[in-house]
């Protein structure tokens, strides 16, 4: 492993640890720190080398309001705004507010 990829590894898990440890403020920070992290994942995948997703079931989250299908909604903070997007792999994510 080179120097470089050393140092993309680890912004890599700094940036999940921010993901695991998001305070729900603000889904906009969610959605970047998603971005991010997938850039990373892909970069370092492409250089062959390999580190765990991240699992969107698992994401910290407000609770959705009950009924509400959450295909492709994956984390809602608490001001009601959620991150949402087919796939954060296709760096593809919006967020948007909740009714």
């Amino acid at each position: 492993m080179t120097l470089k990829q050393y140092n993309l590894e680890r912004h890599a898990e700094k940036l999940r640890k921010q993901i695991n440890n998001w305070d729900r403020e603000d889904a906009d920070e969610m959605r970047d720190l998603l971005i991010e992290f997938q850039r990373a994942y892909d970069k370092l995948e492409r250089e062959g080398v390999t580190i765990s997703e991240i699992d969107g079931s698992d994401l910290p989250s407000e609770e959705f309001p009950e009924g509400f299908d959450t295909t492709g909604y994956w984390a809602l903070d608490k001001n009601g705004y959620a991150v949402c997007g087919i796939s954060w792999e296709e760096h593809e994510l919006s967020v948007e507010k909740i009714e």
